[in-house]
């Protein structure tokens, strides 16, 4: 081929690029380090089209690739940058500078893998390109921290044909053994043999792993045990004025109820194993008997629930508390209730049963407060009836991820409640103007109250979100001006 035909019909880089690439080789003795103008204008076109508002570079050099992931970030996005060279800086601070991009990007001068636990972003996109032994190491730190949908990439995959033994005269065919070559050769291994995620390799410049992230990472006992860590009972309660089905508790590995109330109204639990129901003994006591040390104080007495749908709710009756980790017990509980019975009739059993494992095993839970969810559970005389949380995804945009409550207590005020202190909880920030995103299915009946509640519809779409399953939703927001 004559020429370079792909530069020669691709847009040709503008004057700050052109400048950054001069004083690299000036500058540098690596210039060839730097990704250049077709792989540069392939990453702003993929942070572009993702619409990425958070962006992850591992490896960033003179700064010519931060600048295109930086110009294809959403309005208000930004990107971390890491680079380990702390004598480039000054010239990556100036080509940020020149390209009109500083305020979109936060470097960090230091080691990636010291760097990368202190960043408390998730992330829609990463892009890697640092030290290519440590690109294994580098995938397994950041995986965590990437939008389920969202994208890593990492450069020099083929590394110049090394790792298919094609680049030097006396491989005979065989993969070199040097540290780099195989460093690639194990993450490419990693990233193949990984069922979190999707990935294709493109040869494009010395090659570069394109990795969709599909799934939560889970661990297996969390996919194939229960929702709660010990074992799960359904409870049947029966007064003279009510019936209420499904109440989870939980019970010890002996098969003693952790909480177990005596009434004077007729009790039995249900066996979800055996689907027996076994009569508990009623007592002339209304008093609780505990069982073992280690209370939930999520079974209470039902009819404590239940009260008049013309009942007032007191504001002294009722208080939202932040949840920590020792909380997720309740939000379990009251998930497993309410999760499952809004969506009974809208998903199949199937996708409800790996949707509760993705979203409320005990280690999803842990992952999501560890990383900007912020959880809030609703107690009214004392008893958890409901819970919200809110993500912080950027500056001026926040997620209301989830808010439920029991059934029972679906249309008594409290689901205003707690969107009220979800607003507050963003006012908190002081912020003079943002926004707060919501999912919701559009075959759910609470769109209706989210518009009561001033979120408008945005737009809709059909969301992969893993193993063949789809979220087909509403995209709802709702602006907060201070």
């Amino acid at each position: 081929m004559k020429g370079d035909y792909i530069s020669d019909f691709s847009q040709r880089p503008d004057e700050v690029l052109q400048w950054l690439e001069k004083q690299t080789n000036l500058r540098t003795n690596h210039a060839r380090m730097l990704c250049g103008p077709i792989e540069g204008k392939l990453l702003e076109f993929i942070a572009s089209m993702i619409q990425a508002k958070h962006i992850l570079e591992i490896g960033t050099f003179t700064g010519y690739s931060a600048i295109c992931l930086a110009r294809g970030l959403s309005e208000d996005g930004i990107l971390d940058a890491i680079e380990i060279n702390d004598e480039l800086e000054d010239l990556i601070r100036e080509g940020f500078h020149r390209a009109g991009v500083s305020d979109k990007i936060n470097l960090h001068i230091g080691r990636a893998l010291e760097i990368i636990p202190t960043l408390k972003s998730q992330y829609d996109l990463v892009f890697i390109d640092a030290n290519k032994r440590e690109y294994g190491e580098y995938y397994e730190a950041v995986i965590d921290k990437v939008h389920i949908g969202g994208f890593i990439i990492a450069d020099n995959v083929l590394w110049s044909g090394k790792v298919c033994g094609e680049s030097t005269e006396d491989s005979f065919g065989e993969m070199p053994n040097d540290a780099q070559t195989q460093g690639i050769h194990r993450f490419n291994e990693l990233v193949k043999n990984d069922p979190r995620v999707e990935n294709i390799i493109l040869p494009v410049r010395d090659g570069i792993n394109i990795i969709k992230v599909s799934k939560t990472p889970i661990t297996q006992s969390s996919i194939h045990n229960p929702i709660h860590s010990t074992n799960a009972i359904s409870l049947e309660i029966k007064t003279d004025n009510q019936q209420i089905n499904n109440v989870i508790s939980n019970i010890d590995t002996k098969g003693n109820c952790i909480k177990e109330y005596n009434t004077k109204e007729h009790l039995t639990k249900r066996d979800n194993s055996t689907g027996n129901n076994i009569k508990i003994n009623s007592t002339t006591d209304n008093n609780t008997k505990e069982i073992g040390e280690n209370t939930c104080g999520i079974a209470k007495k039902c009819e404590e629930y239940i009260g008049s749908r013309s009942q007032t709710i007191q504001k002294n009756d009722y208080e939202i508390v932040k949840a920590a980790k020792h909380d997720i017990p309740t939000i379990q509980h009251i998930a497993n209730i309410s999760f499952t019975d809004t969506y009974k009739d809208i998903l199949s059993k199937e996708q409800l049963e790996w949707m509760i494992n993705w979203m409320y095993s005990t280690d999803s839970l842990k992952f999501q407060m560890e990383h900007d969810h912020t959880f809030f559970i609703l107690k009214y005389k004392g008893n958890p009836l409901g819970y919200i949380s809110i993500e912080r995804q950027e500056k001026t945009l926040f997620h209301l991820q989830k808010i439920y409550l029991l059934p029972s207590m679906q249309g008594k005020g409290f689901g205003k409640i707690l969107i009220e202190h979800g607003i507050d909880f963003v006012r908190s920030f002081n912020l003079k103007r943002c926004k707060i995103e919501l999912n919701v299915n559009r075959n759910n009946k609470a769109v209706e109250f989210y518009k009561k509640m001033g979120f408008t519809i945005e737009r809709s779409g059909d969301f992969k979100i893993g193993n063949g399953f789809y979220m087909n939703d509403y995209i709802m927001v709702k602006e907060i001006i201070q």
